[in-house]
């Protein structure tokens, strides 16, 4: 019976370390996703002294980056309820 006991504190120290981490790869994944889309289709240039032209400015575009981000978000929270 002590064994079992054991086992189960142990299964819930198990889950409740899972459950930290799958929060912390949320938490660093939705601040990253909220950072490119701060910035997301804006114009950049590097050359700020001279007129806008496709030689010194371009549109910065992380969409694919940010639909990545999302597939990632929502595989964690599909296992995540998985394992509850």
């Amino acid at each position: 019976m002590v064994v079992l006991t054991e086992a189960r504190g142990l299964m819930t120290e198990i889950k409740d370390a899972r459950r930290r981490a799958i929060d912390k790869a949320n938490q660093a994944l939705k601040a990253a996703r909220l950072a490119m889309c701060a910035t997301n289709n804006t114009l950049t240039t590097d050359r700020p002294d001279l007129p806008r032209s496709e030689g010194t400015s371009w549109t910065i575009d992380f969409n694919k980056e940010i639909g990545l981000i999302d597939q990632a978000i929502q595989a964690l929270s599909s296992t995540d309820s998985d394992h509850e």
